[in-house]
């Protein structure tokens, strides 16, 4: 998504003598063909003034065509008619049209050779060309490149979604453009219905019911399809789509001590083109990003009282944010549309020029620049990543204003909106999609009871499309009927993303590894304290007495691991351990973090010197960014849980902040539970190269697959077996530990994307 350089690598390459192989249309080009009453040409016939090869110019917007039937000539010129009233629509009334005369375009019939009139292939150069043109996904893939979907014109929407994407071409493209690249027409009728996300859950399966023109074509999207999938981080570990999306969309960071100001003025703030020089950071965040959830409590502002800024800073409060941490807060972080506000509003404005000028009680703010108004889009496309990152912490913030309490009067703001945060369609999403991604700081808190009880919150897609059901007796409300399909989708590539229904291979990994380890060692010999490993799925790992030996030591993740009160109610299920029937809450492993529970994954380590050779350790917080202070906390709480208060102190033995980077070129499996071990199953020269003995349960059990046995060998050559239990429906990476112990592995795929990077690309089977 974020690999501009690749996309001007392989908009450059040229095959021969400076033979450039990827060509786009001038839409200046398209638009003297609709004047001219002409149909779009082949490639060879395209004129030079209708051409651009070659890298474009940062300045220029490039759009991509998935269209039905967009690599035939468009005889009746429709796709041509259609795509111009899209690139020709204004962006306010007056305002320029989507598309200026110099960006571009790419139709797969135009911007590729066809076969000649005797259906004879491109040979030679021109097949050359075409090869490289398809021989990656990142023209559907990267940022960079906006898309137009273009179904069939039938008369239902739904029936002309699927007759669209029967095609396997077709179906690959929509699928990778619609998780990585803006959708310039998301809302139009004709293409919600591509948008459901149940078609996309189990794309890679999906694909091999399509329909493909041969098997090279199969092949070809597969393999595409696969390298875009696996290279893509989820949004929650992102960081570089985060960054990205920052700097592009120019999002307004306000400083802790700028809204300490505000709110102390008190009325309403000012929105993002108002705002005080000084008070506010662009593109990036600096110290902790906050993100606030809120309703509006009127169409021109969302807080017309000013109250909303008291309970936020009171949030923030609560949470020891420091003065130089940023909050986005929608209003004040994106350029906003103008309205006739009351004079009152200029009272905490920077731009106070209209109110002097004016001698009624109300005043025009300034219009949106083209350039705002572009921001703004740009930034409303993916603006659920900043719910779902995990460096922010999301603020809910659900409490309505009286309009009573307006300044001027009730309706001096617009018609006043009395719809709870519970049942606003955007309100749920952003509370949803940071729930499921643990980035909403104040879950659990008193002030969301009401929301956290209105509803089943959603942990996948189906249970999201249940939330957003039109027909559902306590449906979620929109302003507007498409918003319903885009919202749903949102949440499907925020947190879930497409589905893997085929295994893939690589030839390795390349871990940073991130850990905290106590080294309790000889330092407590009247303790044996009772330790439980418990996995994020609540099933036990391991479980014993920590006795004292020199080089002893715990180990744990640096960062949080929330959980559900549901799952701290489950009982510890450990008949040799001294927890054992006691919930999961009562144990040293929950810990409570300013209202969050959160899971304390710990295991044994052996903390000497080679432990030592491998990791850089340090006995102070190095890098809060990587060693969370939630996940340290509860790990302080834990180990002075189980070895006594202070037992973490400098005087005794601190906590060790470590890191190592790890190359493993050992081969790794990505899939779902079920067919990943089935795959496995049916290689068993694969299942060799992970050391794993054997899947379970056998075949002859007559169930699905739902673990495996690991073959192990520690650093003294002793040889162990461990098994390992899947979570049904849920993404893995099976590979080969290395390290003290090496054995047959897996990992949820969350869990791996946070530390470890792919070698190269998949590998064909």
């Amino acid at each position: 998504r974020w690999q501009f350089d690749q996309f001007n690598q392989w908009a450059a390459h040229s095959i021969g003598e400076n033979r450039p192989c990827v060509l786009f249309l001038r839409v200046s080009w398209l638009r003297e063909l609709r004047h001219n009453k002409q149909r779009i040409c082949r490639r060879e016939d395209i004129p030079a003034r209708g051409m651009y090869c070659g890298v474009p110019h940062p300045w220029i917007s490039v759009f991509v065509l998935i269209a039905d039937g967009d690599d035939n000539c468009d005889p009746e010129g429709q796709i041509l008619e259609r795509l111009l009233k899209i690139l020709d629509q204004r962006m306010w009334p007056n305002g320029p049209e989507e598309a200026g005369d110099e960006d571009l375009v790419y139709w797969r019939y135009a911007c590729r050779y066809q076969p000649d009139e005797n259906v004879e292939f491109p040979t030679g150069d021109r097949k050359r060309i075409n090869d490289h043109i398809d021989s990656h996904h990142i023209l559907y893939t990267c940022a960079r490149v906006r898309t137009i979907i273009l179904p069939g014109e039938q008369q239902d929407p739904c029936a002309a979604a699927d007759a669209f994407l029967k095609s396997g071409f077709s179906f690959m493209r929509v699928c990778l453009s619609t998780s990585c690249q803006p959708i310039v027409n998301m809302f139009d009728d004709q293409v919600t219905p591509v948008l459901n996300p149940d078609r996309y859950d189990d794309g890679g399966h999906a694909l091999f019911t399509k329909t493909f023109q041969n098997d090279w074509d199969t092949e070809r999207c597969v393999k595409n399809y696969r390298d875009a999938i696996n290279s893509m981080k989820p949004v929650k570990f992102d960081e570089r789509g985060f960054m990205h999306y920052c700097q592009q969309s120019q999002v307004a960071w306000l400083k802790v001590s700028y809204i300490k100001w505000l709110a102390g003025r008190g009325g309403p703030f000012p929105r993002r083109q108002d705002l005080h020089s000084g008070g506010y950071v662009v593109g990036m965040p600096e110290g902790q990003p906050w993100v606030t959830s809120y309703p509006w409590s009127s169409p021109m502002h969302p807080s017309p009282t000013g109250a909303k800024l008291l309970h936020l800073l009171a949030m923030l409060s609560r949470y020891d944010a420091k003065d130089d941490d940023s909050v986005f807060i929608d209003y004040c972080s994106l350029p906003q549309r103008a309205h006739q506000v009351p004079q009152v509003y200029y009272r905490n404005s920077f731009q106070t020029s209209s109110m002097a000028k004016s001698e009624t009680k109300e005043a025009k703010q300034d219009e949106r620049t083209a350039n705002e108004t572009r921001l703004f889009r740009n930034a409303l496309w993916d603006m659920n990543r900043l719910y779902a990152y995990r460096g922010v912490k999301v603020l809910a913030l659900p409490d309505m204003e009286n309009p009573d309490n307006f300044p001027e009067s009730p309706t001096a703001w617009g018609f006043t909106a009395n719809r709870k945060y519970q049942d606003r369609g955007w309100c749920c999403s952003e509370y949803a999609i940071s729930r499921y991604c643990q980035t909403l700081e104040n879950q659990d808190q008193p002030e969301l009871s009401d929301v956290e009880n209105a509803r089943t919150w959603p942990e996948n897609v189906e249970q999201y499309a249940k939330l957003m059901d039109e027909n559902a007796e306590n449906r979620v409300e929109f302003t507007s009927g498409g918003d319903r399909v885009v919202v749903q989708f949102n949440f499907f590539k925020m947190c879930l993303g497409p589905g893997w229904g085929q295994v893939t291979k690589y030839k390795g990994f390349n871990e940073h590894a991130y850990r905290l380890v106590f080294h309790y060692g000889d330092g407590f010999p009247d303790l044996e304290p009772e330790l439980v490993t418990v996995m994020p799925d609540s099933v036990i790992e391991n479980s014993k007495k920590l006795t004292a030996k020199e080089e002893k030591g715990l180990i744990t993740y640096a960062y949080s691991q929330r959980v559900t009160a549901k799952f701290g109610e489950t009982l510890v299920d450990a008949a040799d351990s001294g927890w054992n029937k006691q919930p999961y809450c009562k144990t040293p492993f929950i810990q409570q973090h300013r209202g969050k529970r959160l899971l304390v994954q710990t295991w044994p380590t052996t903390f000497n010197d080679k432990f030592k050779e491998t990791f850089k350790c340090e006995t102070f917080n190095w890098d809060p960014k990587r060693f969370e202070e939630p996940a340290v906390e509860a790990f302080r709480k834990c180990v002075e849980a189980l070895f006594g208060a202070g037992a973490t102190k400098e005087s005794k033995r601190p906590i060790q902040y470590c890191h190592k980077v790890t190359n493993n070129e050992n081969l790794c499996f990505v899939g779902t539970t079920e067919t990943l071990l089935l795959y496995l199953r049916e290689h068993p020269e694969e299942m060799t190269a992970v050391d794993i003995k054997e899947i379970t349960p056998p075949p002859t059990a007559g169930r699905p697959p739902t673990g495996f046995i690991a073959n192990g060998v520690d650093g003294k050559g002793r040889t162990f077996e461990k098994e390992f239990i899947l979570e049904p429906k849920t993404k893995y990476v099976v590979y080969k530990k290395i390290g003290w112990e090496t054995m047959g592995c897996c990992k949820p795929w969350e869990q791996f994307a946070a530390e470890c990077d792919f070698i190269g690309k998949s590998i064909d089977d």
